[in-house]
């Protein structure tokens, strides 16, 4: 295991570890994100980004599920929903930006829908700066809820090599 910096110096999250794993698959992320950027530079709206990280990614071969519906809960009971950007290989969340700069508030955005989806890596990506900004954040806090409460993600191969192919999504018109 390697240890993990959250992306905001000394926040609670900063001194986590993650796995080989999860090592591996948010290097493979990040790989795409940073083709995407290469390419496009910054300047474009989010959603610019979010279509060319999908065919990114589909081109190698990394599965992702691209606006990922996931329930907010509170007491047991279903108190809210959010979509999520992406969620990618190993059940990293995906948060995409394109910002002047990132603030506080996204960094607790990402941890909100970390909480929310039960899941411990999630990767923040802003586009709108002239290098790519990635930040991890990394949540190991897990909350006690009963298994049939359990969100229901798409199910992403353990090892890189064993990844299914993506397809990328349409295209859309406009």
């Amino acid at each position: 295991m390697r240890r993990g910096n959250a992306g905001i110096e000394g926040g609670p999250e900063t001194a986590r570890w993650v796995s080989d794993e999860e090592e591996a698959a948010t290097s493979r992320v990040i790989g795409a994100a940073v083709a995407v950027h290469r390419a496009l530079g910054p300047g474009f709206g989010e959603s610019v980004y979010h279509r060319a990280l999908e065919l990114e990614l589909a081109q190698r071969g990394i599965p992702y599920a691209s606006e990922v519906e996931a329930e907010v809960r509170y007491a047991g009971a279903v108190v809210g929903r959010h979509r999520l950007d992406m969620i990618a290989i190993e059940g990293i969340v995906v948060e995409l930006k394109a910002v002047q700069s990132l603030d506080a508030v996204h960094f607790a955005q990402l941890r909100s829908y970390l909480k929310a989806t039960r899941l411990s890596v999630g990767l923040l990506l802003n586009f709108a700066a002239t290098r790519l900004v990635i930040k991890r954040v990394v949540l190991r806090e897990r909350t006690t809820t009963a298994p049939s409460e359990s969100p229901s993600f798409p199910a992403f191969p353990r090892l890189p090599d064993q990844c299914a192919e993506s397809r990328p999504p349409p295209a859309s018109s406009g």
